[in-house]
């Protein structure tokens, strides 16, 4: 039937990253049904999630997002692996996310990281502050 949405399997969603971006992606994510989990460094927090429009009004929330340390994700591995890091932190990343790839994971490389690359792939100095 035309107009009507189609019906999109729910899936378990790890993001490594928590950035504007990563959280962003996770919190619109979650309300559409996905199981959404973050992986953070040691020592890192998140604790709510709040989306706002450019008028500053509150749009969306994610309380409590399921966070996970290194090595406490489900053995069982995610559907989706969400690579959402900066340029500067691909190094670090890459050797943790895949330990969380699965034979059916897919892969999915978030815009921050390809800005970042086609700088570093150019030889532009890039400030991350």
């Amino acid at each position: 039937m035309v107009g009507q949405p189609r019906s999109i399997e729910k899936r378990r969603l790890l993001i490594l990253g928590a950035g504007a971006v990563g959280r962003v992606l996770g919190c619109k994510l979650a309300g559409h049904g996905h199981a959404v989990s973050f992986l953070l460094k040691p020592g890192r927090t998140l604790r709510r999630i709040v989306i706002r429009d450019l008028d500053q009004d509150v749009v969306e929330t994610l309380d409590e997002p399921t966070i996970v340390a290194p090595g406490d994700y489900p053995t069982d591995a995610p559907d989706w692996l969400l690579l959402a890091v900066r340029g500067d932190q691909v190094d670090e990343a890459l050797p943790l996310a895949r330990r969380y790839l699965g034979s059916h994971t897919t892969l999915v490389v978030v815009p921050p990281l390809v800005h970042d690359l086609v700088h570093r792939v150019r030889g532009a100095r890039i400030d991350q502050r």
